[in-house]
């Protein structure tokens, strides 16, 4: 594919096998605080946005609710625009959700078993078998709880990725690595071709009147139902049914760069 995604279930796993398969593909690697600095651009705190990515809210109310919407609004803009033009790895949090419906992205996990999870822990950040124990824990259930939270589903389901590789038994890094390299060296679905340079920067866009809209009309998030893009096209659908509010939905989505024309469906 022109893009990878790459969640890691374990310390440093995710981060060894994207930036090993970067070097062997010629892609380049980034990573959540890549995205998370592209975001703050926009004039949202870092950590603000961090949190947005790694932890679901305390309490849901429509403050909350808008907030986590416009932190991970500007998120999915800046991860779609990082990999717009292809031969990209992202590894991080939640890549595979930001940019479901983005085309041609190829979602893979990797996961390990506790035992190496936890000697991981305990090698590189100095932990006692207690303390690991305890953060693999609190990491699962809050990306449990975050991706139930935001989009409804099961991190752990094996359906959302393409590609589930296991560390440890029989493969190691490397050998991950070489497997997902030979696939893409055999398979043209890996190929850049212009179809889908042209889907990746109509996401792109879409994604930028999304976060546009989030910053600027607080309401839209709770009246849009949905964006997409096309060749500079962007149609919205909302349901709203207010003049003025109409009227500024249509001026903030027409002031996006690469917008050419607006369909509004209401």
């Amino acid at each position: 594919m022109c893009v990878i995604t790459v969640s890691g279930g374990w310390a440093r796993g995710g981060q060894l096998f994207a930036e090993g398969l970067a070097r062997r593909l010629r892609f380049r690697a980034i990573d959540s605080e890549h995205i998370i600095r592209s975001a703050a651009e926009a004039g949202a705190p870092e950590e603000d946005l961090r949190r947005a990515l790694e932890k679901p809210p305390p309490l849901i109310d429509r403050l909350v609710t808008h907030k986590k919407y416009l932190y991970m609004a500007h998120l999915q803009a800046a991860l779609a625009e990082a990999v717009k033009d292809g031969k990209t790895i992202y590894y991080g949090y939640a890549g595979h959700l930001l940019l479901s419906g983005a085309g041609p992205v190829l979602c893979i996990r990797i996961i390990a078993d506790e035992e190496l999870r936890l000697r991981t822990l305990e090698e590189d950040r100095g932990m006692a078998r207690e303390e690991a124990l305890a953060y693999v824990e609190r990491v699962d259930l809050e990306r449990k709880r975050w991706s139930h939270y935001l989009y409804g589903v099961d991190w752990e389901d094996p359906k959302l990725y393409d590609i589930v590789l296991n560390i440890g038994h029989i493969l190691e890094i490397s050998d991950a690595c070489d497997v997902v390299t030979t696939l893409a060296r055999n398979h043209r679905c890996f190929e850049m071709t212009s179809e889908r340079h042209a889907e990746l920067r109509d996401y792109a866009l879409g994604c930028r009147v999304r976060a546009r809209l989030a910053a600027e009309a607080p309401y839209a998030n709770f009246h849009v139902s949905k964006i997409s893009a096309r060749r500079g096209t962007v149609r919205v659908e909302s349901s709203l049914d207010e003049a003025e509010q109409i009227t500024t939905i249509e001026r903030i989505v027409k002031s996006v760069e690469g917008v050419r024309e607006l369909d509004l469906k209401y």
